[in-house]
């Protein structure tokens, strides 16, 4: 009787064998998918944070569009060029990221490498955007600064101009 289960000690190695590497893949995989978690806790944030710059960037936009109507009704068409430029280019940017953030809002999941890259590119856009519409701004503060410091300057040119004239 011995000799006819020579067979079982093999059969008990190979099925140790098997449940140890089934638990090992179980085991990797479930490693995996808490990575996956904690990784798309850490975009989260990220993501946040990318949402709170699209608002803030599309509320910057729309007020400096209406700026630039004003610059345009103040100082004329051609002294607003360049901020309407640079609106123009504040507001494409925007586009793009709102183009990013229904990526991120659509149904497919995406990976959180994905999702990480996209909100940095999100967040870059919208700086670049509300950086462009600083530089626009302080343009137009400056300008309206020096128009209402000619109207103090006025007299003392007149002067200049009346002594100019006498010599």
């Amino acid at each position: 009787m011995p000799d006819a289960l020579w067979w079982l000690p093999s059969v008990v190695v190979f099925a140790l064998a098997g449940l140890f590497l089934a638990g090992a893949v179980v085991g990797f995989r479930r490693l995996g998918v808490r990575r996956e978690r904690q990784s798309l806790t850490g975009a989260r944030e990220l993501e946040v944070r990318a949402k709170g710059l699209i608002v803030q960037a599309d509320n910057a936009t729309r007020e400096a569009e209406r700026e630039v109507a004003f610059a345009e009704a103040q100082f004329g068409e051609a002294a607003a060029r360049e901020v309407r430029t640079a609106v123009t280019r504040a507001r494409g940017w925007l586009r793009e990221a709102f183009l990013l953030q229904q990526r991120l809002d659509d149904a497919e999941p995406d990976s959180a490498a994905e999702r990480r890259t996209w909100s940095a590119q999100i967040e870059g856009l919208c700086r670049s955007a509300l950086r462009a519409i600083d530089e626009a701004d302080s343009a137009l503060a400056a300008r309206r600064r020096a128009e209402r410091g000619a109207s103090a300057d006025a007299p003392a040119l007149r002067e200049d101009a009346e002594r100019l004239g006498r010599r």
